[in-house]
């Protein structure tokens, strides 16, 4: 009898993918892509390999604990979670996964061109937590041994493109350019109706992470055996996650109308994966939005039960206040480089054993005359959002 297996996907450099172009379209179509990707390869790969639609399954978030994988031998491959570019899957044999998985990579690079997805396999077992710390570990040997692979660079007689470098071999309908295939297959995926951002009054790059989210879900998988529990405990997780965080946005899209009116204020989703959001906003509300944000999440705890008692949300939030002369691939790296400096000052003053919410901004010079950004100034260092 062949032996089920658990195959974790998980996608590496989400942020220098998306944010590689040149253009604000492709940027954000890419965002979508990134979450769009992986549960598309996977049906398409299921189907190619000869599966029909009662043979696996797919649904996770409608009825967390519905898991037909242990109940009909039919099944053959069963979604456990997906969400900010990494799923897990059970396969009934390391064979399926594995023939899957070539038809996974094929799908992944005919569509996205060079995004990178690691897959690492484990037997399956009776103990729900030995095969997912397993499977944590072994995808954390494969990222930090994974080489960054892409395409190869074209010709020196074919045109590239000045942003990304890669050849140009694509029609973009829309504005009548020739891309490359990179940014065509981003752009296809950006909405209808996308207007480019007026940086006349400066911009705010919002960098918003998840504080402790690895180690948090691995606290809560490392008390369960039963595999029923743990996968309804990771879709649950991922469910209150996903929804705190949209429904945190539209109501601080809601509020930010209310407080300064129908202006022409710019405030803009750039990438929504997970515990990860990056936002584009004028420079004005980049303080009301962040805290705003950090205190809808905080209302909703991510995990409670007698076990582990009640594990609270909280988010660590970095903005780079910028001008018109800040490439929007520079303001995103500062905002990211923000965000890290907020986590790593939140970690250091744990409340207790719980990261609680912090801000840093740092406003950043005109790249041509050195002038600073003017907007509302805070001082120099991160600061504490609190619940209230």
């Amino acid at each position: 009898m062949e032996t089920a297996v658990l195959c974790k996907y998980d996608t590496r450099h989400i942020q220098i993918y998306i944010f590689s172009g040149s253009d604000e379209a492709g940027r954000i179509g890419a965002g979508i892509l990134v979450a769009q990707i992986i549960p598309q390869a996977l049906q398409a790969s299921l189907c190619a390999c000869g599966l029909n639609e009662n043979e696996y399954d797919l649904s996770f978030l409608e009825h967390p604990e519905r898991i037909p994988f242990f109940d009909d031998p039919a099944i053959l491959a069963q979604l456990i979670s997906v969400g900010a570019g990494n799923a897990v899957m059970l396969y009934r044999s390391e064979e399926l996964c594995r023939s899957v998985n070539r038809r996974f990579s094929r799908y992944v690079l005919e569509h996205t061109y060079s995004l990178q997805i690691d897959m690492v396999i484990t037997p399956m077992t009776d103990s729900f937590r030995h095969d997912y710390m397993m499977l944590y570990r072994k995808i954390d040997i494969a990222s930090n041994r994974a080489c960054i692979s892409h395409p190869l660079a074209p010709l020196p007689i074919v045109e590239t493109e000045s942003a990304t470098g890669n050849p140009v071999s694509g029609y973009d309908a829309r504005t009548g350019e020739t891309v490359s295939l990179e940014t065509l297959f981003k752009r296809e995926r950006t909405p209808c109706g996308h207007a480019p951002v007026d940086a006349a009054e400066g911009l705010a790059y919002i960098h918003i992470d998840g504080n402790d989210m690895s180690l948090t879900v691995s606290r809560i998988m490392s008390s369960i055996e039963e595999y029923r529990t743990g996968i309804a405990a990771i879709r649950k997780l991922t469910a209150c996650i996903t929804n705190t965080y949209l429904c945190a946005l539209e109501d601080i899209e809601k509020a930010l109308c209310m407080r300064y009116g129908n202006c022409n204020r710019v405030f803009r989703r750039l990438n929504i994966g997970g515990d990860d959001v990056n936002l584009l906003c004028s420079a004005e509300i980049a303080y009301d939005a962040a805290d705003l944000f950090a205190k809808r999440v905080s209302e909703t705890p991510l995990w409670q039960n007698d076990d582990t008692g009640t594990i609270p949300l909280s988010v660590s939030v970095g903005i780079a206040f910028v001008n018109e002369e800040i490439p929007y691939r520079m303001g995103q790296t500062l905002s990211d480089a923000c965000c890290e400096t907020a986590k790593a000052f939140a970690k250091s003053r744990r409340k207790n054993g719980f990261v609680e919410n912090y801000v840093y901004a740092s406003h950043f010079r005109n790249a041509n005359d050195g002038s600073w950004i003017k907007c509302d100034c805070r001082d120099d260092q991160p600061f504490k959002i609190p619940k209230e």
